[in-house]
C-alpha cells in the first residue's frame, strides 16, 4: 500500500498558515515581503489569460476558493477551462472568474481579486440557469467591454435560454446590480408561436452603454423587430431610458 507523503502534506499546509497570517497582517504601510501562494505564479501572468483546472487547483485550493470534495468537481476534466483573468494594476493584481460549485453542488460564477502577492481581497458569487447554455465558448462568462467587465449569465427553463449581462468597473456583488439583456431563445420548435430569438449589439463608449437589438422570429429567422436602448448608471445599476420594447420579448 502507497503511504501518503506525510512530509510535503506537513510543509503545505504549514506554508498555507504563514501565508494566510501575512496576509491577515497586511497593512497599507506595511514594509513585509512577498508572500507568493503555492501555484499563484503559474496561474496568473501578463495581462489576461484563461485559467486550466489542472494548473490552477494548487493555487484555488491553497487560497481556500473552491472545495473539491464536493463531488461534482470529479466531472471536470483536468484540462478544462475553468476561469479567466485580468490584470488590473501593479498595485491591485487582478480580478478573475472561474466556474465553481456550493456545498449543494449548484453551478455559479465566483467573480475575485487577488493582490500582487495572490492574497484574494474580495470574493462575489454569481447565479444563473442550470446551464451555461448561452455561452459560445469553453469559457464565454467573463470579459471586457471598454472600460468595464462582465459577466455573462445564462437564463434558462422549459424552452427558453438567455444571457443577461453584468457590467461594472470594480468588483462587485450581482445583488446590487440590474443586468442587461444580450441575447434570448423562446420557443421549442418551428409550431410553437412564440418562437423568437433576439440578438444585440453592445456598444460601450466611455460611461454610456447602447444596444441595438434585432429580433427575428420563426425557424426561418425572419426580422420583424428592431430597436435601440440606452442604459445609463443610476445608484450604481444600469436602467434602460426606455424599456417599452425589451418588455415584449423577455
Amino acid at each position: 500500500m502507497l503511504r501518503p507523503n506525510r512530509w510535503y502534506t506537513y510543509t503545505f499546509s504549514t506554508f498555507c498558515a504563514i501565508f494566510f497570517a501575512a496576509c491577515q497582517l497586511k497593512t497599507p504601510t506595511a514594509d513585509l515581503p512577498t508572500f507568493n501562494i503555492p501555484g499563484y505564479g503559474a496561474v496568473f501572468k501578463g495581462d489576461t489569460g484563461f485559467i486550466i483546472k489542472r494548473t490552477a487547483l494548487p493555487y484555488l485550493l491553497s487560497a481556500k476558493l473552491i472545495d473539491t470534495s464536493i463531488a461534482d468537481w470529479a466531472y471536470t476534466a483536468d484540462h478544462d477551462t475553468i476561469g479567466k483573468y485580468y490584470h488590473l494594476n501593479k498595485d491591485s493584481g487582478y480580478l478573475a472568474c472561474i466556474l465553481t460549485y456550493n456545498k449543494d453542488g449548484d453551478e455559479h460564477l465566483l467573480l475575485f481579486e487577488i493582490d500582487p502577492d495572490g492574497c484574494v481581497k474580495k470574493t462575489f458569487q454569481y447565479y444563473y440557469g442550470v446551464s451555461h447554455c448561452c455561452w459560445s465558448a469553453a469559457f464565454d462568462g467573463f470579459g471586457r467591454l471598454g472600460n468595464y467587465f462582465f459577466i455573462r449569465a445564462c437564463a434558462t427553463s422549459a424552452a427558453f435560454c438567455g444571457s443577461d449581462l453584468y457590467l461594472f468597473k470594480t468588483a462587485q456583488s450581482q445583488d446590487y446590480q440590474y443586468p442587461i439583456l444580450e441575447w434570448n431563445w423562446v420557443g421549442s420548435d418551428a409550431a410553437d408561436p412564440r418562437m423568437h430569438q433576439v440578438f444585440s449589439v453592445v456598444a460601450v463608449k466611455g460611461d454610456s452603454v447602447t444596444v441595438y437589438y434585432k429580433v427575428m422570429a420563426g425557424v426561418e429567422a425572419v426580422l420583424v423587430d428592431s430597436f435601440d436602448v440606452k442604459y445609463r448608471m443610476v445608484d450604481n445599476r444600469w436602467v434602460a431610458n426606455d424599456s417599452s420594447g425589451l418588455k415584449k420579448y423577455q
